[in-house]
């Protein structure tokens, strides 16, 4: 019986010896190119390069094809080399994951390194991009190769691997194209500026009025703190949810606190407050407390406050004092009226409007439009309201990609679950 002759490393055909040899090659020389260039020129592949650069993808991979039996094709569209650089890229997404993608204090040697190879910015890096290219022509390799042998029976492999394909070009090539950009509107007023990362003001096809601001508040708390301000106990601040009228809650375990009156919208009348919805209007409660441990009992109203009105607190002895923090923020939106620059072929500009909410983005056209912040001192009665406005025309194809990449999984299951039905029958 002759013995099975072993194959030399980097003999044909390669297998996954020489595609992790080969990969890892790449993203060391990814490593070395981002410690002596910086980060990748993303803004280089912006429309319309990045179509340039993919259709080269396609039409020298489908040109290459012709070549089938050619080794280094057989490998690019092979399972070792797929596997492989879905593995390397996976890696990449682990880093992503464990590793904050925002800015790091340089302050150890391990954050400085991390900053340096763009670890906290990865797909602004070399190493992202020679590993994202890699995965864009190793899927597009082994469509172009079972297409060859096309057949009806094998759709739900070419709408997995053609709707990834898609995500994963216009989500990747796409990237250079996408803009964002904070726009700042005071109540009453139309904005058409923004500003970009150089202070330099842009006119953009869309402008936004603020008609109005709208907040709704959580109840506030209630909190005992020391005569410099602190919360008790330090430790562990024991905040106390208001309710409702007439409910006895424990403070520190000491002190039953009883609310005879809350008022959520409330103006100051004298050494009193009375409802009143109107701009400066603050949360108020008229409270008894009581010490279990000396029977000492104190009644008076208390507030939050806001930007128009004082605060008002309960003192309890020379160290204790009761108060009532800011009411925390429930929902905001803003009212607001987008308008949008005639194209060529109109005359008159189209004027919408929406109540943004926060999570909740409209779209219009290529731009996507969130509701970002307010003054958060002024709360509720802020006059102004921020949003972040993206541009991203390459969205609805990858969302395209993704619904054919969805009908792929559907038709996988419903393969699978078929196949199984016959073998049951026998």
């Amino acid at each position: 019986m002759k013995k099975r002759r072993k194959k030399k490393l980097w003999q044909f055909p390669w297998a996954y010896k020489e595609s992790v040899l080969f990969l890892a090659g790449l993203c060391f020389t990814g490593i070395v190119l981002q410690v002596l260039c910086g980060e990748f020129p993303l803004e280089l592949l912006s429309y319309p390069v990045n179509i340039y650069c993919g259709l080269f993808i396609i039409i020298s991979l489908s040109f290459f094809s012709f070549w089938s039996n050619n080794y280094i094709y057989q490998w690019i569209s092979g399972i070792p080399f797929s596997v492989t650089v879905l593995g390397f890229f996976m890696l990449l997404a682990l880093f992503m994951g464990l590793i904050p993608q925002s800015a790091l204090d340089e302050a150890t040697i391990f954050s400085q390194l991390i900053i340096k190879l763009r670890f906290n910015s990865m797909t602004s890096s070399w190493l992202f991009a020679i590993v994202y290219s890699l995965s864009l022509i190793s899927l597009g390799a082994l469509i172009i190769r079972k297409s060859k042998k096309f057949k009806w029976s094998d759709y739900a492999f070419y709408l997995n691997h053609f709707g990834l394909w898609m995500i994963l070009f216009f989500a990747g090539l796409g990237a250079a194209d996408i803009k964002k950009f904070q726009m700042y509107v005071n109540k009453g007023e139309t904005e058409w500026r923004v500003y970009n990362k150089n202070g330099e003001s842009l006119e953009l096809p869309l402008a936004i009025r603020l008609n109005d601001f709208v907040m709704e508040e959580y109840k506030p708390k209630l909190v005992i703190i020391d005569k410099i301000g602190k919360p008790l106990p330090v430790e562990n601040p024991d905040y106390v949810q208001i309710e409702a009228k007439h409910s006895v809650t424990s403070i520190m375990g000491e002190y039953e606190v009883l609310v005879q009156r809350y008022i959520h919208d409330a103006m100051r009348k004298d050494n009193y407050f009375e409802e009143r919805k109107m701009t400066g209007s603050c949360p108020a409660a008229l409270v008894k407390i009581k010490s279990n441990k000396t029977g000492f009992t104190k009644e008076g109203w208390i507030s939050s406050g806001s930007p128009y009105i004082i605060y008002q607190t309960l003192q309890l002895d020379s160290l204790h004092t009761l108060v009532m923090t800011q009411p925390e923020p429930k929902k905001f939106l803003s009212d607001i009226t987008v308008t949008k620059k005639p194209n060529n072929n109109e005359k008159v500009s189209e004027q919408i409007s929406y109540l943004l909410e926060v999570n909740k983005p409209i779209k219009i056209g290529d731009w996507s439009i969130y509701q970002y912040g307010y003054d958060e001192k002024a709360g509720k009665v802020s006059n102004y309201s921020s949003f972040e406005l993206v541009y991203d025309p390459w969205v609805n194809y990858v969302y395209i990609g993704m619904i054919i990449l969805a009908l792929g999984s559907i038709s996988l299951l419903w393969k699978g679950n078929k196949t199984n039905s016959n073998y049951d029958l026998g």
